[in-house]
């Protein structure tokens, strides 16, 4: 998604989308917190203010993720999915160095330190409470390995699934674990 100035304006205020090819994906999975999330206005309200300020490390950060969604088009492309993974941390020890350990929270710090642990990369998947991973070995895990990171993951208070991308216009179908 491109939400540049120059996009957004010759668009009728619409970003720029631009497809990923299913069959260029790696095996992803999803980890959510079972409990609920929080405010997503919340979260972002400050950075917001911070960005319109001119806050240069906000207004740092926002390129460079900027640059990381073109990093991580052409790593999916070419199916280097160690720079995929790569990206993904980057993403988002940055967004936590801009928004801070209290927004950031608690559990999601954890989770992404017990992923990391257990051979994932973790992404946010919009303001918090649920992650997009990729295995570091960039293959599906096998029923029990999904079991056994199921299992503990459970214990930090979050749910996981593989997930099943299917072609635009095709129901998503989740499996559950």
């Amino acid at each position: 998604m491109d939400f540049s100035k120059d996009i957004v304006s010759g668009n009728k205020g619409a970003g720029k989308y631009t497809a990923i090819r299913i069959e260029d994906l790696p095996p992803l999975y999803l980890a959510y917190m079972v409990k609920a999330g929080g405010d997503s206005g919340k979260i972002h309200s400050d950075v917001r203010r911070r960005w319109e300020s001119g806050e240069q490390a906000v207004v740092d950060a926002m390129n460079e993720f900027a640059r990381i969604t073109d990093v991580v088009g052409e790593a999916i492309a070419k199916h280097d999915y160690a720079q995929l993974g790569q990206q993904m941390d980057y993403n988002f020890d940055l967004r936590r160095t801009i928004y801070g350990d209290a927004v950031t929270g608690h559990e999601n710090i954890v989770f992404v330190e017990v992923a990391r642990s257990l051979g994932f990369h973790a992404k946010f998947t919009g303001s918090g409470g649920a992650f997009v991973l990729v295995s570091k070995s960039a293959t599906a895990l096998s029923a029990e390995d999904e079991v056994a990171v199921c299992d503990r993951l459970a214990k930090i208070g979050f749910a996981f699934t593989r997930v099943a991308v299917q072609a635009h216009g095709q129901p998503l179908n989740l499996v559950m674990m």
